[in-house]
């Protein structure tokens, strides 16, 4: 198996066929019937579940957490045939990876990029969004108080 063999390789190609069932389904959408449409939605959301299976398994390395998660949230993005509950669970399990991050300044970056997710067409979430920015901003503070005092001793 290649997530075994590859790790990284096989969490970028489960992203990749991720786009490429979505824009499947945007044309089923554009072309026949729905049944197909919801097809292609399915098979995009199995294969982003596999990216983040292999993510959760595998992908260890702090700095390579992060470039998964600004592929997360680039794949997320990329894709528009979601249904709203299943784009919803997809960027909530993404923003709790982005807030599981060892290093707070990257856990700061990376939940700053997921808010994107949340304020993305007509179901924009701002109050999800301001929660992204309030807890940067709380992680800020501690940070940099953390290092004041850190470098007075």
């Amino acid at each position: 198996m290649l997530a075994i063999a590859d790790p990284r390789a096989s969490f970028k190609l489960n992203l990749e066929a991720a786009i490429s069932a979505d824009k499947c389904a945007i044309l089923a959408s554009s072309s026949s019937s729905k049944d197909t449409n919801s097809d292609f939605t399915s098979i995009s959301y199995e294969f982003i579940t596999q990216a983040f299976q292999i993510y959760e398994d595998e992908i260890s390395d702090s700095k390579a957490q992060q470039r998964s998660i600004e592929m997360i949230v680039g794949t997320l993005l990329s894709c528009k045939m979601f249904e709203k509950d299943d784009y919803e669970a997809l960027i909530t399990k993404t923003a709790q990876y982005a807030a599981k991050l060892l290093k707070k300044p990257d856990q700061c970056r990376m939940v700053t990029l997921v808010s994107h997710l949340f304020f993305t067409g007509a179901d924009a979430n701002v109050s999800v969004v301001c929660v992204c920015v309030n807890y940067d901003v709380e992680a800020c503070f501690f940070f940099v108080f953390s290092f004041q005092f850190d470098s007075n001793i």
